[in-house]
């Protein structure tokens, strides 16, 4: 790359590959390898390459990172270094959780001082990802002008902050006896303090200013030379300066201080020594949560254990009976799956003939099961899953404790004026949880509904499976009181299989090829907005009101159309 700017470009136009259905980080450093005689232009002075990698495919297959890296994949690396190219991985904060898989790569890319390092969520990228990429664009004097980028630049400069703070965070070079005395709570206004000290000043139109590090290097009459003997002695972060950016001499912990490490800065933080409640988390952006960074590790595991499992086995009895049964209830019209659930017993020994019903009352079941046959293991959603809140018991229930533990968070965590974006994080298979209204499970077998078809419909297509959500929130105050709007993405995620007792008959299926177990989602996508306080009502036992859509200071318009749509999708009318 020849100048800062093609840098930049270059580094936001990064994007995570999100599958974990093949070995990606493999498929993409044999990419690079094979391309790497056209990535770089001839006069390229510096080569990079970086790649960036959401999937733990390979750092959690057992044949793959966890014993050693490829031989295949260590002569790659061989190659790219020959060619003079600098790599680099980018990986997720969960992919750092597989300690061994992780020493092995980096052990793989030492000789070749290749960069392994986790991609911040919080933040813009890692500075030390690209350090040595802006050193090296920034210090090559003798084809480059200086160029500057920063880290330090504050994107809200704060009101007041700690003295104390104030004081430790400055250079020496500061005279730190011009820094105003504190009032009676330890506090200073941050302003009036940069300006006393000659960190900052006031223009002509009266706006705050922070001077470039272009301009500091001015001052002091550096020449490039001795710009880059001074940058020698500066840390990473300093290292990283802009040019037009406006900077300031404080180190990020007077602007960003979060006491209680939960990502939020505590000048944001409503509850700044209190963590969010550890069944969520900080994210930059909700938008870009995908249904499968929110499923939990065990899921994950049993996902893996199918793709595992399938075709493994050479068929022993009549699999095509099962192989028929399951196709005709699955398309129905002429079936009814329900009667397979309920009457099981029924089927065994009797063949396909005992199978035809006058007519089928389990849609989604029966999408499902379809799926199951002819799906090729790939993911699958139910579209109509915001009709399973509405009308089965158990996904109502669970809904309401969600959302009232999610309000519990927000309104101990958002100030006025902000846009914060959560997640529930992927540790949710919580044993303590289980029972109470902290869970994130979900569970449909033996559920109630409206009618006991769509119970049976929910219950044959999940059976049992887990929550999640993923949401943007802001708050205002109105007339006197805190008022919060979420967008909200709710999610149903499973692993379909058939693991249960009397079942081995379609659980063989994907052992012998005919069939693949898959991932299932749904997700219930809405907008609510609620007074600070309001809560979705306590359900004591396991009966909901099922024609409550209104709830008092909570606004969901949808909540009504759910259930006079669902309905109407399971009977023809409102």
């Amino acid at each position: 790359m020849n100048n800062i700017n093609s840098v930049d470009e270059a580094l936001e136009a990064l994007k995570p590959y999100t599958t974990n259905t093949q070995n990606t980080l493999n498929s993409a450093i044999f990419t690079v390898d094979a391309i790497k005689g056209d990535l770089f232009s001839k006069d390229s002075s510096k080569k990079y390459a970086f790649i960036m990698s959401n999937s733990d495919y390979c750092f959690t297959n057992s044949n793959e990172y966890k014993l050693t890296i490829p031989i295949d994949v260590r002569d790659a690396f061989e190659e790219i270094y020959d060619s003079d190219i600098h790599l680099n991985f980018l990986l997720s904060r969960e992919i750092f959780n597989n300690k061994a898989a992780i020493s092995n790569l980096k052990d793989a890319c030492r000789p070749y001082n290749f960069g392994v390092y986790s991609n911040l969520e919080n933040g813009y990228f890692g500075n030390s990802g690209y350090a040595r990429l802006y050193s090296d664009a920034i210090t090559d004097i003798y084809k480059e002008s200086i160029c500057y980028i920063s880290t330090l630049t504050p994107q809200t400069i704060p009101t007041e902050v700690n003295r104390n703070a104030f004081s430790n965070s400055l250079p020496s070079s500061y005279d730190k006896s011009k820094i105003p005395a504190a009032d009676a709570n330890g506090n200073i206004n941050f302003k009036d303090a940069a300006v006393k000290i000659g960190a900052a000043y006031y223009d002509e139109n009266g706006n705050l200013v922070f001077p470039s590090m272009l301009n500091v290097c001015s001052y002091s009459e550096l020449t490039k030379n001795g710009y880059e003997q001074y940058m020698k002695k500066r840390s990473t972060s300093e290292r990283l300066i802009a040019r037009s950016i406006q900077i300031t001499p404080f180190s990020d912990k007077i602007l960003y201080e979060d006491n209680d490490g939960d990502g939020i800065p505590n000048k944001w933080d409503a509850s700044p020594n209190d963590p969010i409640d550890n069944h969520f988390k900080v994210v930059s952006d909700y938008s870009s949560i995908n249904y499968r960074d929110l499923l939990s590790y065990g899921y994950e595991d049993k996902l893996e254990e199918s793709k595992n499992t399938f075709a493994t086995e050479i068929p022993k009895e009549k699999p095509f009976d099962d192989y028929w049964m399951a196709f005709l209830m699955a398309w129905g019209g002429q079936t009814v799956l329900g009667e397979y659930f309920l009457h099981l017993d029924d089927y065994k020994g009797q063949g396909l003939r005992t199978i035809f019903h006058p007519l089928g009352h389990l849609p989604t079941g029966s999408a499902a099961l379809r799926h199951y046959i002819e799906g090729h293991g790939e993911d699958f959603c139910f579209g109509n899953f915001p009709y399973a809140i509405a009308l089965v018991n158990c996904q109502r229930i669970n809904f309401y404790n969600n959302m009232n533990q999610f309000f519990d968070m927000v309104e101990q965590t958002v100030k006025e004026g902000r846009t914060y974006s959560f997640s529930t994080v992927k540790d949710l298979d919580r044993p303590e949880d289980v029972g109470t209204v902290k869970s994130w499970k979900i569970n449909y077998h033996g559920c109630s509904s409206t009618h006991e078809s769509i119970a049976d419909d929910w219950w044959s297509a999940i059976g049992g499976g887990q929550n999640a959500l993923a949401s943007e929130v802001k708050c205002k105050k109105t007339d006197g009181s805190f008022v919060y709007t979420a967008k909200i993405r709710y999610y149903v995620l499973d692993v379909y299989d058939w693991e249960n007792k009397g079942e081995e008959n379609f659980a063989n299926l994907h052992k012998y090829g005919y069939a693949e177990n898959f991932l299932s989602y749904g997700c219930y996508e809405t907008t609510i907005e609620w007074q600070k306080g309001s809560r979705y009502p306590y359900v004591k036992g396991d009966t909901p009101n099922y024609i409550q859509t209104t709830f008092s200071g909570i606004n969901d318009a949808n909540f009504t159309m759910n259930l006079l749509n669902g309905n109407y999708y399971y009977f023809g009318e409102y």
